[in-house]
């Protein structure tokens, strides 16, 4: 249930930010925390459901959060109207394209997860010298992340607008914000750890 909430939530604020608004998306965003939050403490404390209390209550707050968004872009944009027809080419092209970004943090989450159950078998110290390098690497590679999911997003707004031209000076901007906080994060790891 989680991957189909996820993948709504994430199609449809694309959707929006690809109509030229960007700032609701963070509206809905923000709602489906606030969400979380509330369900978390409600499921996890009240109704003692524990670890599955915090899984429903992401589930939960992502597809309330994905469904306000379709609602939203519904009524708001009349060009959705009009083109109910599902193509099969555009659905295909759509997988094809996230598909592969989709399988990239599964496999990341997946390999995370065999690494730490290794590691809770080497005892408390080595559990905390983990915890402690995972906190640094998520710190210094979340903005990589973030460049990644942007320009995924950029792409292929510009090559449906057909706007080429300016996707080369976007991959070109990428690359030299890349590589500048790239040295920066190096020189930071290296004299704090």
């Amino acid at each position: 249930i989680g991957i189909p909430t996820v993948f709504l939530y994430n199609m449809v604020s694309g959707v929006i930010r690809s109509l030229g608004d960007s700032k609701t998306p963070v509206v809905f965003l923000v709602l489906s925390s606030i969400i979380n939050v509330v369900l978390d403490f409600f499921l996890i404390l009240v109704c003692k459901m524990g670890v599955a209390g915090a899984g429903w209550a992401t589930v939960t707050s992502q597809l309330v959060s994905g469904l306000t968004c379709l609602i939203y872009m519904y009524k708001k944009y009349d060009i959705l109207k009009s083109e109910r027809v599902l193509d099969r080419r555009f659905i295909t092209n759509l997988c094809m394209n996230g598909v592969p970004m989709g399988l990239q943090y599964s496999i990341t989450a997946i390999g995370s997860t065999i690494l730490q159950a290794a590691v809770n078998t080497l005892g408390s110290t080595y559990v905390a010298a983990m915890t402690a390098g995972s906190k640094m690497f998520n710190f210094t590679c979340c903005p990589f992340d973030a460049l990644g999911s942007t320009m995924a997003t950029y792409a292929g707004q510009n090559v449906g607008a057909a706007k080429i031209k300016r996707l080369g000076q976007g991959v070109r901007s990428a690359m030299i914000i890349g590589s500048i906080y790239s040295v920066l994060s190096l020189i930071a790891l290296y004299f704090t750890t």
